[in-house]
């Protein structure tokens, strides 16, 4: 899909992205190598130092020489959201650009980037009220699904679907 120019904020990148073990890393070094580009990871865990198996987090004796950006970030105990991603992202491609090298955001976390593409949501940052909060509105809503099934016999399978149902309603009720 071909879309106008990105807004001047916004330096234009090459996004590789696909399912798990793909190709994604061999097509964004070659593609380094032919534009004269430098890898930024989009993956949800190789930002995390020190978690390179599990990871598949390509050791650096094998990036060819071509500089990679988003590896080993922060420790694994440090919360890194998908808005410290894309802030992190937007950063190194507008380096990479002033460089006047190619940004190749490289990764499989969808999540990450459709909100490098189309921009963070304008939320609030969460914290331990709001998380408070909501998971009280989801189980009062459950729970009042639950009291208003009470005389109909229901299976624990049916009572559990009618629980899960009443919280899925309330969250669409505060999308609109």
């Amino acid at each position: 899909m071909c879309s106008a120019a990105p807004p001047a904020s916004r330096p234009r990148v090459l996004v590789l992205a696909g399912p798990t073990a793909s190709g994604k890393t061999a097509l964004s070094l070659a593609l380094a190598h032919a534009l004269g580009g430098e890898v930024i990871s989009a993956d949800s865990v190789q930002v995390y130092r020190g978690l390179d198996v599990g990871s598949a987090k390509l050791p650096e004796e094998e990036r060819q020489g071509v500089p990679h950006h988003l590896l080993d970030v922060v420790p694994p105990t440090v919360e890194f959201s998908a808005g410290d991603w894309v802030d992190a992202a937007l950063a190194a491609a507008a380096e990479v650009a002033a460089r006047g090298r190619v940004p190749i955001v490289c990764g499989g976390s969808g999540f990450y980037l459709r909100w490098l593409v189309q921009g963070k949501p304008a939320t609030p940052r969460s914290d331990a009220a709001s998380s408070a909060a909501a998971r009280a509105a989801l189980l009062a809503a459950a729970d009042a699904a639950e009291q208003q099934a009470a005389g109909l016999q229901l299976s624990p399978a049916e009572l559990e679907a009618a629980r899960w149902q009443a919280a899925v309603r309330l969250i669409a009720d505060e999308g609109a």
